[in-house]
């Protein structure tokens, strides 16, 4: 069981979302409205999940619209906290500027996820695996019919 594996989670969201334009133009990829809510909402779920008490959302494009989305998936018991980037940061960037305003906590494993994605992750497995080999860094990734599609 990952319980307490994560005490802070960050679940970056402040891209433009540039393959779902041009919804992504008016509202965030991550705010898009799914059933149970905005898109975001699984990612956060999964970091609840985990244990965490508190979570950390960046922003930057459409940043009022993200905070609104993010605002319906008030979770019991867990502190939701905004990032909001002046820039665009990129990934490391996002991350670097949240642990510099001390959101991330002093030590301890972050739980990163992507706010865009849906996905049916087995948590425990991918945190169990990552403890039992001590890594720095362990990714979840999934196969694409198509991955010359992301290279640069």
């Amino acid at each position: 069981m990952i319980r307490r594996s994560f005490r802070v989670a960050m679940v970056l969201a402040a891209g433009r979302g540039e393959r779902m334009q041009p919804l992504s133009s008016v509202v965030p990829k991550p705010a898009l409205a799914l059933p149970d809510g905005p898109v975001i909402a699984s990612s956060m779920r999964l970091a609840a999940h985990a244990g965490v008490d508190r979570i950390v959302v960046n922003t930057w494009h459409l940043a009022e619209k993200m905070a609104e989305a993010v605002a319906e998936v008030a979770i019991d018991g867990i502190e939701i906290v905004l990032s909001p980037e002046s820039e665009l940061m990129g990934t490391g960037g996002g991350l670097a500027l949240a642990r510099e305003r001390g959101l991330l906590g002093q030590d301890g494993p972050v739980l990163i996820l992507n706010g865009d994605s849906v996905v049916g992750l087995d948590l425990d497995a991918l945190v169990e695996r990552h403890l039992g080999a001590e890594d720095s860094v362990t990714l979840a990734l999934l196969p694409h019919l198509d991955p010359d599609r992301w290279s640069r």
